[in-house]
């Protein structure tokens, strides 16, 4: 019987709480807050870490720390793993809201988005990742919650 490390087992833990606390008020973007933090923290979870971001802060009730809060995700360290030629289509998906996110690179954009599309017809995409996905474009439409 393996058991969890200290660390992953109170992640998820946590991870519990607030999608019980999610479920309750679906409006609370403190909650999709601290999930991003959680999930940043778990590799292979940018996309997932990015999604809660986005709704966190563009929720009703949005979290304005969000926006300093995300930008880790899109270091200098994480984005050169982010586009080295084996990214898959999240990672690749993560860098392009970086982009869009931080109005840097932007010349990078239109290579970067064709890696993404390629990526994406070879790899294809989960149901869920799909769903993450759609949620952070609609998120970029609204500037990601910034104010007008």
């Amino acid at each position: 019987m393996d058991i969890e490390p200290e660390k992953e087992r109170w992640q998820s833990i946590a991870k519990k709480w607030c999608a019980q606390g999610l479920a309750d008020t679906p409006g609370a973007g403190k909650l999709h807050h601290h999930l991003s933090l959680l999930s940043r923290e778990v590799d292979n979870k940018e996309l997932h870490a990015v999604y809660h971001f986005v709704k966190s802060m563009t929720t009703l009730h949005m979290f304005s720390g969000s926006q300093e809060s995300i930008l880790p995700i899109w270091s200098s360290t994480a984005q050169s793993r982010q586009l080295q030629a084996d990214a898959c289509a999240p990672e690749l998906f993560v860098l392009l809201h970086g982009m869009l996110f931080t109005n840097i690179q932007l010349d990078d954009f239109p290579p970067t988005l064709a890696r993404f599309l390629e990526r994406i017809e070879i790899e294809g995409a989960e149901e869920r990742e799909w769903i993450m996905m759609a949620v952070v474009n609609i998120g970029a439409v609204f500037e990601y919650g910034r104010p007008s």
